[in-house]
Formats: C-alpha cells, structure tokens, sequence
C-alpha cells in the first residue's frame, strides 16, 4: 500500500476511421465562419483596456507578491483577502512582471526540450520521459504561480 503507482497512458488509433461528405460551403458562409481582423482587433482592446484598470486592483497586487515570493524563494505570508475581485484568463496580464516572466519560462521550455530531443538524436536514443521531466523541470514558475493564485 505504501508504494505509489503510476498508471502508464496509452494512445490507439482505431482500425476504421468514418468519412462524411458534404456540401462545399458558399463564400458567405465562409466568411462568417472565422473573425475578421477588425474584430480580432477589438477582441485584444478590450483585454487590453480591462487588464489595465485591473492593474490597480488588490488582486493585481497580491498576484505580484506571489509572482515575486516564488520567483525570489522568499516565504510568502498567509493572504487574507476581501472583496477580491474574480479574474479568470487575464491574471498574466495584471503584473508585467509575471507576463514576462511567464513569456520567458515558456521560451525557455521551447528550448531546453528541443536541446533535449537533439541530444538524444545525436546519441541515437528517444526517452519520451526524460523530455517530460525536463519540460516539466522548465515550468515550475508557471505551475507554481497557477497553483497558488488558483486558491485567491
């Protein structure tokens, strides 16, 4: 009982696949079926203008705090809020701080998993779980700072 067990994930592909034919869609309906540039560009001003008067808010604070006690290894305190304000989705963008940060983990596991994966090319090997652990060892900031705003 003492010992943990992973459970090994699998993937299979089914023998048969299913192929369903259509009308080819009019340009009409094309064209409504994706947004135009003119909206895409209105989608990222309003994220835009609403993380920026979110920015000042008690919840953009205490999401810096964070962000600095795991970037630094200070402890942080026991956080007592009230009246928080619900930010699902934009909490990267409340401290431009832990946006670049974020921005810069996320580079810096790009990288350290394809150096992985050219090591083990060179070495004629492929060990899915070593590139894994190095994925998972690059993002520890990010899983972290989730993990602990995630509880605000």
């Amino acid at each position: 009982m003492g010992r943990s067990m992973t459970k090994r994930k699998e993937l299979r592909f089914a023998n048969l696949s299913t192929l369903i034919l259509t009308q080819p869609k009019t340009a009409p309906e094309l064209a409504s079926s994706w947004y135009k540039k003119h909206e895409i560009y209105e989608f990222k001003n309003d994220i835009k203008k609403k993380s920026q008067a979110l920015c000042r808010t008690s919840n953009a604070h205490v999401m810096a705090y964070i962000g600095r006690c795991i970037q630094t290894g200070d402890a942080q305190a026991e956080l007592v809020t009230y009246d928080i304000e619900e930010i699902r989705g934009l909490e990267h963008l409340l401290s431009p701080e832990i946006c670049r940060v974020l921005v810069q983990s996320r580079k810096a596991v790009i990288v350290r998993v394809l150096q992985e994966q050219a090591r083990q090319e060179e070495v004629g090997s492929y060990d899915a779980e070593k590139i894994a652990s190095v994925s998972l060892a690059s993002s520890e900031f990010a899983k972290e700072w989730r993990r602990r705003i995630m509880v605000l």
